[in-house]
């Protein structure tokens, strides 16, 4: 492979520098010699993808331990509650379910993909998923949740993006659609021992209704990291009186008195920077804030396209307002919203030019 680069260094330019495969050039210029290596060749799609790099090891539970039983062959699962399985991710409560193809047609069937204990589904992204459980007739505050170390810890006033997908058990009776992942700066595994502990996550599922037992449904969301955050864990996190829960028609005599997800492929992503994401000429004010009268505005140099918007979210990502940038000043009635912090988010055609935090009172 060649690569061609153009260099502009100062008042001399340099064009046509090119690297060829992984070996390394040198171009003679007067009396001076420059050196360039062929990693540029890898360097430049590594520095954009950055952004998009997941935060999440094993994402979809694929690695097993290979450590557990010296000189055997990596273990399938086949019983309950054998995350320990599974590289990376733990037990935060309860009894985390692991399933794998290699299980189908085993001695211990109960625990493969697609077909097992609890029902039967592929798995979104490669050949396994695990399961936790959301409520319990006979413990209503009964929960089950996963948790994992980042890659590294989130960095303050980041924004990232929350996405994980689950499937509802076919021997669920319930559904429970306050499904969420928690980020916190130490591990909840201490935990463990408990039937329930209280939270409030940085991304729940409020736009998607979860009672789906065919397909595979995404839950999402975008937060502004507080710095520090380490481990995240998924579950649900409310009380009983609290969640939304629906009941399923309970004819038939595979179900039973509780709701339980099929978990997979979780990703977390850095998507922007509270402050300047996109065009560095770009010159926005957002006024006043925090807010006098109920009355938020956008001041902005920008030239907007019929795609330029405006939005108005949570710290969870959920849009609360939203309107077409077109004149110079644009205004949101902020008057019905709740005192608390919120992001003002500026795109173009969907992509984020500018996240600033508002103040509401």
């Amino acid at each position: 492979m060649v690569t061609c680069l153009n260099y502009s260094m100062f008042s001399r330019s340099f064009s046509d520098i090119c690297v060829l495969g992984t070996g390394i050039s040198t171009l003679s210029l007067g009396s001076l010699t420059y050196l360039f290596c062929a990693l540029a060749t890898v360097m430049l799609p590594t520095l954009a993808s950055a952004q998009t790099r997941n935060l999440v090891p094993n994402e979809s539970f694929e690695e097993r331990d290979s450590t557990i039983v010296i000189g055997q062959p990596v273990p399938c699962p086949n019983e309950s509650g054998e995350i320990s399985l599974v590289t990376e991710w733990v037990s935060a409560g309860g009894s985390i379910d692991y399933f794998h193809s290699c299980a189908v047609g085993s001695e211990y069937p109960d625990y493969g993909v697609p077909t097992n204990l609890f029902g039967s589904q592929q798995a979104y992204d490669g050949e396994a998923y695990v399961l936790f459980g959301a409520i319990a007739d006979n413990h209503l505050n009964w929960r089950e949740w996963i948790e994992v170390q980042l890659k590294e810890p989130l960095k303050k006033d980041e924004v990232y993006e929350l996405s994980f997908y689950v499937n509802l058990t076919d021997d669920s009776r319930y559904v429970v659609q306050e499904i969420g992942g928690l980020l916190t700066q130490e591990t909840t595994s201490d935990y463990s021992g408990s039937l329930f502990f209280s939270a409030e996550p940085q991304v729940e599922n409020t736009s998607v209704d979860l009672n789906e037992k065919d397909d595979w449904l995404e839950v999402s969301g975008e937060f502004i990291a507080t710095g520090g955050e380490e481990y995240l864990t998924i579950g649900c996190f409310r009380e009983y009186q609290n969640l939304t829960v629906d009941t399923l028609d309970y004819s038939s005599p595979m179900y039973v008195n509780n709701c339980s997800y099929y978990l997979d492929m979780v990703s977390l992503v850095k998507v922007g920077t509270v402050g300047i994401e996109g065009a560095e000429a770009l010159e926005t004010t957002v006024y006043p804030n925090p807010t006098a009268d109920g009355s938020l505005y956008l001041q902005h140099n920008l030239t907007p396209s019929s795609t330029t918007t405006w939005q108005l979210t949570d710290l969870r990502g959920r849009v609360l307002l939203s309107q077409p940038v077109g004149t110079s000043t644009v205004e949101f009635d902020v008057s019905h919203l709740s005192s608390g912090v919120y992001l003002s988010r500026l795109l173009e055609d969907g992509v984020p030019l500018r996240t600033d935090k508002v103040v509401v009172k």
